[in-house]
């Protein structure tokens, strides 16, 4: 996956998805092992796989009982692409290869059955049937999966067999030692007669399997192609996806949407994830906020979706509207390398030097987490001041978050987490107040009142300050919370004077 790590994919969530896409076939285990991103000139096909997984949503909230069936059935279909290899290659098979394929096609024709029950309007899904092979490894129409090499294959083998089973009779019945063993040497002969034919058999049959070996291969696909839609079709259902809308321009708008790992953590202490909303335009998108307020979270989620649309997921919101993009990029503090001597902001210049190089001739996401973090507060403004603008005049959607003052201008978007915006800070001092033997459970508190919406603001709206409150909240020493506001007092002063000049 282009500009993202495994840790970048274990932190947004979508690793825990991905565990959570149940296939059940070796067909659509290789096809979410082997996941696919559906670039800008293949719209159409993304579009048609999202509408697929769409009408297969529909099927399983209208046909349950028919669905329970059909998972009944997909772990019986193995993979016998080794018995096709060996076919292709005029090998002759042996009794459990030919079993494998007999059971494999009776498997296979109960499973189209029961979806052609469904009616499905997928073209991808139009099987075809087996019924001739199965006629071929079933000559009796036992209708049983088990094979054997059959009489009725061969009257010579037939013939052997009778015999066989003639001298066998004998044996049983006789006393004579010396009968006995004239009658086993002359079955010994009969038996290699016997093998002899079973090879023609065999022969026979390979040579006959082979003329199906592009129908068994046909319609492997296709099952791996249903095994692994019907898995995201169960997915989305699981945390309420919906079909995201691909669009040609190029903006980016996303309504509620929310983060399905994330989500999970805080039902396990029965807490609600906060939707998130944004639209982003070409150019460099800065979202502002102190911190525990959710500004991570809320770039892992915005990320999380629109990369799940690029792979044909169904997304997480309420509805999702996107251009499809060359490149997607996550950049976020978790890039420290330290085997590689770098530190957290040496490993952030090595990949922003590796996303500008690609940019002229792509259509670029990049979203940068605090960029610029691990360095000195003056040289990190400079320095993201800098890169802001140069990323604002490129081909590419720019999602950054800072808790750095005067970052964005009137080129930017500019969103604020509401944080403790509009929180009455004397009640919720006083709450906490009557738990103070207990800092953890302040925290818990702070976090219920926090408000971890998106709102654009003005590029010139000042950073709240709701670093001072929450340290004020947890009880922050007096003397230090008197000299932090008067710092706070000064510096603002500082920046009516600047504003005036």
């Amino acid at each position: 996956m282009i500009g993202l790590t495994q840790e970048n994919l274990d932190t947004i969530g979508f690793t825990f998805l991905l565990n959570k896409l149940d296939t059940l076939t070796p067909f659509g285990k290789e096809l979410k092992n082997n996941l696919r991103r559906f670039s800008p000139s293949e719209k159409e096909l993304l579009i048609t796989e999202l509408s697929n997984i769409g009408c297969l949503c529909s099927s399983i909230q209208k046909n349950s009982s028919i669905h329970k069936k059909i998972d009944y059935i997909l772990p019986k279909l193995r993979d016998i692409r080794r018995s096709l290899l060996n076919l292709q290659e005029t090998k002759i098979l042996d009794e459990v290869e030919i079993f494998e394929l007999k059971k494999f096609a009776m498997d296979f024709e109960d499973f189209s059955s029961k979806v052609q029950s469904l009616h499905l309007s997928l073209p991808e899904m139009d099987f075809t049937s087996f019924k001739q092979v199965i006629s071929l490894l079933d000559p009796n129409q036992t209708n049983i999966p088990t094979f054997y090499l059959y009489d009725s294959y061969s009257d010579s083998l037939q013939k052997i067999r009778e015999r066989k089973r003639s001298l066998e009779t004998k044996i049983f019945q006789t006393q004579d030692s010396e009968l006995i063993k004239q009658l086993k040497e002359e079955r010994l002969d009969v038996v290699i007669l016997e093998r002899e034919e079973e090879l023609n058999v065999k022969k026979s049959l390979s040579f006959q399997l082979r003329q199906y070996t592009t129908l068994y291969l046909d319609n492997i696909t296709k099952l791996g192609l249903f095994d692994f839609w019907i898995s995201k079709a169960k997915l989305a259902l699981e945390f309420g996806g919906v079909k995201p809308q691909i669009s040609s321009n190029q903006g980016i708008k996303i309504k509620r949407s929310i983060n399905p790992y994330v989500q999970s953590i805080l039902n396990q202490s029965e807490k609600q994830f906060t939707p998130i909303s944004i639209d982003l335009d070409l150019g460099v998108t800065i979202i502002t906020g102190a911190n525990m307020g959710g500004k991570t979270v809320s770039l892992q989620t915005l990320f999380l979706n629109v990369l799940l649309a690029h792979y044909g997921f169904f997304v997480f919101a309420k509805s999702v509207q996107i251009p499809l993009f060359d490149n997607l990029y996550f950049v976020s503090d978790d890039m420290q390398d330290v085997s590689a001597g770098l530190s957290t902001f040496g490993a952030e210049i090595i990949t922003v030097n590796q996303i500008i190089s690609s940019l002229p001739k792509k259509f670029s996401f990049i979203v940068m987490d605090e960029f610029a973090r691990g360095t000195n507060p003056s040289e990190g403004i400079i320095l993201i001041k800098a890169l802001t603008q140069y990323l604002n005049s490129q081909n590419a959607i720019s999602l950054i978050t800072t808790h750095y003052e005067g970052i964005s201008n009137k080129k930017f978007a500019h969103y604020q987490v509401m944080g403790l915006k509009n929180v009455d800070f004397l009640s919720l001092k006083h709450k906490i107040d009557l738990q103070s033997s207990q800092k953890y459970t302040s925290i818990q508190i702070i976090q219920e009142h926090m408000d971890y919406r998106l709102e654009r603001v003005q590029h010139d709206s000042i950073v709240p300050k709701d670093a001072l409150n929450i340290a004020i909240l947890l009880g922050l020493t007096d003397n230090i919370v008197k000299y932090a506001k008067n710092q706070y007092n000064q510096m603002e002063k500082n920046d009516q004077y600047d504003n005036s000049e």
